[in-house]
């Protein structure tokens, strides 16, 4: 008896884009962001899932279309933990104490699932030629609590994302 041969496989894919007029940009005063949380008692943290210091930035864009939608989609790498949390890898840095980034509504984001669905989600549209403002907010966040004293340094790495 001989073997008879599977058809062959077919499908189709297809391919969606789109050539915007003008690519936005950062002012070019803030492409690299200097956050500073105020400093608080590692008391505030003592408890699981607490945070404090919720602290407001702003990144400026400029050159985007009329009606483009514009935000930033953080970047998961070694300083996010499993979480979507950025952690503080140096030595001296507080125990048990991550970096929560919140979007303009003051939600928080889990760079580890920041897609393209809730990016979209928290964008700003621009209006003629009027720089828009993308708001965030950076917190001190303890998911395991019992937070010890120490230094809080993190970086977190983004890109502009627009439709």
């Amino acid at each position: 008896m001989h073997a008879v041969a599977a058809p062959p496989q077919t499908g189709v894919i297809n391919i969606s884009g789109k050539v915007t007029e003008t690519s936005c940009v950062l002012d070019s005063s803030v492409t690299n962001l200097a956050v500073k949380l105020p400093s608080v008692d590692k008391d505030l943290l003592k408890n699981a899932q607490s945070s404090s210091g919720r602290t407001g930035f702003v990144m400026k864009v400029t050159g985007c279309a009329d009606g483009v939608k514009v935000s930033a989609a953080f970047v998961p790498d070694h300083n996010v933990d499993e979480y979507g949390n950025l952690r503080s890898i140096s030595s001296g840095a507080a125990r048990n104490v991550q970096v929560q980034l919140l979007d303009g509504s003051q939600t928080a984001i889990n760079i580890n699932t920041d897609d393209a669905t809730t990016q979209l989600a928290r964008a700003v549209t621009v209006k003629g030629s009027t720089p828009v403002n993308l708001q965030y907010y950076a917190q001190y966040y303890s998911l395991a609590g019992d937070a010890g004293a120490g230094d809080v340094n993190v970086t977190a790495n983004y890109q502009l994302t627009y439709e």
